[in-house]
């Protein structure tokens, strides 16, 4: 073959045989994945991880246009970008008012998960990904 292949360390290898029966057959039955995104942000960043748990919270606040002109209970600001504060300003009483609990937990994510996100940082690491 014209490959080579390392040596796997015994360790590693019994840590993500039990991750793997553990998550089901496609890894979406473990309570680790509802920290995904952030995870994924953070393992794309090449800023720390603090600077990037922030850019994670302040997008989520303050979504992008193009993001929010797809959901559809905001297509009133489609082709309306100067409404885009407006629909920040709705969409925050909306959470406050019906999603507090569930806005709340969103938001602080990156920093309620911090243990859960770095190891799944570990996981792809030590899978080289």
């Amino acid at each position: 073959m014209p490959f080579h292949l390392e040596e796997v360390d015994q360790t590693f290898l019994e840590d993500m045989t039990r991750k793997i029966f553990r998550d089901g057959v496609f890894g979406l039955d473990n309570e680790d994945n509802d920290a995904t995104k952030a995870s994924k942000e953070i393992h794309r960043s090449r800023q720390g991880y603090n600077l990037t748990a922030l850019g994670i919270i302040l997008y989520r606040v303050f979504p992008p246009y193009e993001d929010l002109q797809l959901v559809p209970w905001y297509s009133w600001i489609d082709g309306k970008p100067w409404l885009l504060p407006v629909a920040w300003v709705y969409r925050w009483f909306y959470c406050l008012k019906n999603k507090r609990e569930q806005s709340r937990d969103l938001l602080l994510e990156p920093y309620k998960k911090k243990e859960t996100i770095q190891a799944r940082q570990q996981y792809l690491e030590g899978w080289k990904l």
